[in-house]
């Protein structure tokens, strides 16, 4: 037996809620005006259940709701509709993007904890999860790296320009020493350490951060010499490679 069709209040016309079925910008909110025409021309339920596919027993509860409330019934209720909550306004991902620019206050490198630290005070909050910490490091453009070890005494930019004058340095040589064969030679040194170990840390996209740091342990350098013109090579192995290094022919090579 056929159930009967189920009883709609006129809070929209006819015309109305065809409209909003055809045009309602939220699909959710169109089915349900759809369902509410149709129960609106006293379809039966099995018919409206099988255009929209809404099971009768929802279709009931959803002509009860309109009834009792109205069109602002329909549509999606659920809190947010689905979406993640966004706890933090707008300013204050730029704030974020400043102070993350800076080193936290006990001085380390940031981690997720004592972002969520730092996070807390800012909003006023009572506590929040590191998890919303990896979020907020999401939002403003982060991922994670290991930062390049580079050491605190290295060349600075001044110094790196002035090793690659390489043909005014070889003038100066020959001039220095006129009758004598003055060769360019390059040189590579590999060093066999122990290194320790460097952590990862968030930095913004695209920017690899540099830890300062110097590596105190016995090491051997094994150091090559090679003039790109003719070929020739010499190996040393010393424990520095800051002192002067004699060659085969007895010449004091730095």
């Amino acid at each position: 037996m056929e159930a009967n069709p189920a009883h709609i209040v006129d809070h929209l016309c006819f015309a109305e809620l065809g409209r909003r079925a055809r045009t309602s910008d939220d699909p959710r909110a169109a089915r349900h005006y759809q369902a509410i025409w149709l129960l609106a021309q006293s379809k039966p339920l099995a018919e409206v259940a099988a255009t929209t596919g809404f099971v009768q027993r929802w279709l009931e509860q959803l002509a009860k709701r309109y009834n009792q409330f109205g069109p602002d019934a329909l549509g999606d209720r659920r809190r947010r509709k689905g979406t993640a909550p966004d706890f933090c306004p707008l300013i204050f991902w730029t704030s974020c993007r400043v102070r993350l620019a800076g080193p936290p206050p006990d001085g380390g490198p940031w981690s997720k904890p004592t972002i969520a630290a730092w996070m807390t005070a800012e909003l006023g909050l009572v506590s929040v999860y590191p998890q919303r910490a990896w979020e907020a490091l999401q939002a403003i453009g982060c991922s994670i790296q290991a930062p390049r070890a580079r050491n605190p005494a290295a060349a600075g930019p001044e110094t790196q320009t002035t090793f690659k004058k390489l043909a005014a340095t070889l003038a100066e040589e020959e001039a220095r020493h006129p009758g004598r064969p003055v060769a360019l030679f390059c040189t590579d040194e590999h060093r066999v350490d122990l290194k320790p170990i460097t952590r990862r840390v968030w930095p913004p996209r695209g920017r690899r951060p540099i830890e300062p740091g110097r590596h105190r342990y016995e090491w051997l350098y094994v150091t090559a010499f090679a003039a790109p013109a003719s070929g020739e090579r010499h190996w040393y192995v010393g424990n520095g490679v800051s002192k002067p290094l004699s060659g085969p022919s007895g010449a004091v090579r730095p």
